[in-house]
């Protein structure tokens, strides 16, 4: 076989397929990698080098904000602002000075 001006010889072939296997090694670690720490399960060649399917850990950190203890409670009391976990994060009128006016519209249009 002819290659780059010059017969390609036994050591040739032997280095091509060096660099073919270490290439696919190199991949697979960066997945292992993935499926490890990120818990990634799906994977591409592309994605071996661009994780944009994958969140960032500024966003991670984000949006798992840790909540103060004493906005925490099993029941629903209080203003309700969402959950954490299995617990509700609320404001007790009595407790904090909040005040708030919460409103809310429809579009007659969107219907």
């Amino acid at each position: 076989m002819r290659s780059w001006g010059g017969e390609l010889t036994v050591i040739g072939y032997l280095l091509v397929a060096l660099y073919a296997l270490l290439g696919c090694a190199v991949i697979t670690g960066i997945h292992i990698y993935q499926y490890v720490e990120w818990g990634k399960r799906i994977f591409t060649l592309r994605s071996a080098l661009h994780n944009r399917d994958l969140p960032s850990h500024r966003k991670l950190d984000a949006s798992h904000l840790t909540v103060p203890a004493k906005y925490l409670s099993p029941a629903s009391s209080g203003y309700i602002l969402g959950r954490s976990g299995r617990q509700y994060v609320r404001i007790l009128p009595s407790q904090d000075s909040f005040c708030a006016l919460v409103c809310s519209s429809r579009d007659p249009e969107n219907q």
